[in-house]
């Protein structure tokens, strides 16, 4: 189903196909402790559904023949939300990321679950500016694995 691993074990709540694979509405809790609820055809997720991950993480969307596609929305466990295009199972195109108070912190582009392009990020603690906390600050950039370059750059000033 999702692993490439045949020592995965999963228990499945719902109906069965003659192949005795999960089939119509199910939920599957993989031996990760991760979990899976939605709609299923011959074993393969197709419709909505939404994965429930060990570390209160979720990822809710549409699947066809067992990937994620389209809109889709990934659930950090502290409540933040990334809002993003999947293609094929991969963030593929425009995603916005907000923080645990509905802020937005983030907005550009992903290909391979990598951010990449022109972006737009959010940094609450840049008052370099002459702007306080309070106003938000969206700083363009071109980027690259997440960015982690330039947010080194700009808290260290290098």
């Amino acid at each position: 189903m999702d692993s490439d691993d045949d020592n995965v074990e999963e228990v499945v709540e719902g109906p069965l196909d003659d192949d005795e694979l999960p089939h119509g509405f199910c939920t599957v809790t993989y031996s990760s402790s991760d979990r899976f609820e939605g709609h299923f055809v011959h074993g393969e997720k197709n419709g909505k559904g939404k994965f429930f991950f060990f570390d209160g993480s979720t990822l809710e969307g549409f699947y066809v023949d067992d990937a994620l596609q389209g809109q889709g929305v990934y659930t950090y466990e502290d409540g933040g939300a990334l809002h993003g295009a999947y293609v094929d199972g991969e963030l593929n195109g425009p995603a916005q990321e907000f923080d645990p108070e509905g802020r937005l912190i983030f907005k550009g582009q992903y290909k391979d679950n990598i951010r990449c392009g022109l972006c737009w990020v959010y940094y609450p603690w840049v008052i370099s500016y002459g702007l306080t906390q309070s106003e938000p600050m969206m700083i363009p950039l071109l980027c690259r694995t997440e960015a982690a370059w330039w947010e080194k750059s700009m808290k260290t000033g290098r």
